[in-house]
Order: structure tokens, then sequence, then C-alpha cells
């Protein structure tokens, strides 16, 4: 499952800590989630500031997933695209600014082919935030 965009330039992701702050800025690329592990491990209450065109779609979901269990807060400053999208929408509170751009496609292989394992997951992660969204507000 790898999800891949054009962008202007290719590179890691750029993964930071500031106080409570974890930033995730450049292309999500293999490796990243264990970056982010390892950073986020000892934060509570922390808000992930994203700014990505996305890239490896696995990597993305692992981060997720790990945003949503510690109730992590999402903010997109500039642009979060692709599987950086995934990342916002598991944000305990979601935050963008005015102007930011948050940018939402289906997976596909650097082919260009759909990837049809990787819409399965993305549609199954949208699914339970339905859910949960729904429990919380009744």
């Amino acid at each position: 499952m790898t999800l891949y965009v054009s962008t202007p330039q290719a590179q890691c992701a750029d993964i930071s800590v500031d106080h409570d702050t974890i930033t995730i800025s450049g292309e999500i690329e293999i490796g990243d989630f264990e970056v982010f592990s390892s950073k986020a491990t000892l934060l509570n209450n922390a808000v992930v500031l994203q700014g990505s065109y996305g890239g490896k779609l696995l990597e993305a979901l692992k981060i997720r997933e790990l945003v949503r269990a510690k109730q992590f807060s999402t903010y997109v400053h500039t642009r979060c695209e692709s599987s950086c999208s995934l990342i916002w929408m598991a944000g305990a509170q979601r935050f963008k600014t005015e102007k930011a751009l948050v940018g939402f496609h289906s997976a596909h292989y650097e082919s260009g082919e759909v990837n049809r394992i990787g819409n399965t997951a993305i549609e199954a992660f949208l699914w339970k935030l339905e859910r949960l969204t729904k429990r919380l507000n009744r």
C-alpha cells in the first residue's frame, strides 16, 4: 500500500518537536512512523503541525493511528494533501488557517494504477471516524 504524490522536490519528512508541538513537513517516507513515534512517546496533549504534500500511505496510516490513540490535535498552517490529510483527520481536534489547503484523493501506485487495498484502508478509517463522531454528538 503506497500512495505517491508528485512534489516539487522529493524529500523525507522533517519531524521535529518543540515543547508540545510535533511538526511534520515534507514528503512522508518509509521510516517516518518510527521517527514520529519516538518523538511522540513522552508527549501528552500535543498538537501535530502539518505541512506536507503527502507520501507513503502505510507510514501515514501508522502515524494516524498513533495520533488517534494519543488524542493529539492536528493543525495545518499551509497545505496538507494526500496521505497527510488522513493524519489531519485523526486529530482529536482539527484546526487549519483560513488559507490552508487540505486535499484528498484516492490511493494510487506510482504508475497511476488505483490502489484498491489502500482505498479500502482509507474507507475503513473514514467509516470509524464517522461512527465515533456520531457517538460523541449524542
